[in-house]
């Protein structure tokens, strides 16, 4: 049954209750729910350095932005012989222009990307002075810092072929 609410209305919140029946206030409260400062939760703390991977050849110095998921895109960076530099969310542009990095990556993370006001801002102020790559949310702050627009799919996105209007 839930399958079939979801196939024909999309994402939605949800609870779980004890009581067959939910109260006005709790009903408004769960038709109402959204998730607020997710990345600003889920961010690093203090930025920290990932040495190339043992066998890789150090070729490079990326400033990895920590949008909350990070941590199978600085491995794969590392594999690849880059030193990773892990940063919180709200690091400064000035920060990664001139922290010395060859490259810039934009993490996945949490939440809706309209949200990250001052992490468009950063991402606007770096963006084409050095290569910038980007994953999930990452990508979709990439994209609002370029003005372009995002919206939630209906069903989230779960695959390889994702639409991209013209």
């Amino acid at each position: 049954e839930v399958t079939r609410l979801l196939r024909e209305n999309g994402t939605m919140n949800a609870c779980i209750s004890f009581s067959p029946v939910l109260s006005a206030e709790k009903e408004t409260l769960l038709k109402t729910y959204k998730v607020n400062g997710g990345v600003m939760r889920t961010t690093v703390k203090e930025k920290y350095v990932i040495e190339p991977c043992e066998n890789a050849v150090r070729k490079f110095k990326v400033a990895l932005i920590d949008y909350g998921k990070h941590k199978e895109v600085a491995a794969a960076f590392a594999a690849r012989g880059a030193e990773v530099t892990v940063l919180p969310a709200d690091t400064k542009a000035y920060d990664i222009l001139f922290g010395g990095y060859d490259a810039v990556v934009l993490s996945g993370g949490p939440g809706d990307p309209r949200e990250c006001v001052e992490q468009i801002e950063t991402v606007k102020k770096i963006y084409g002075s050095k290569p910038v790559f980007a994953v999930g949310l990452g990508h979709q702050i990439l994209a609002l810092a370029n003005g372009f627009a995002v919206k939630k799919l209906l069903y989230g996105h779960r695959g390889a072929s994702q639409p991209a209007p013209q």
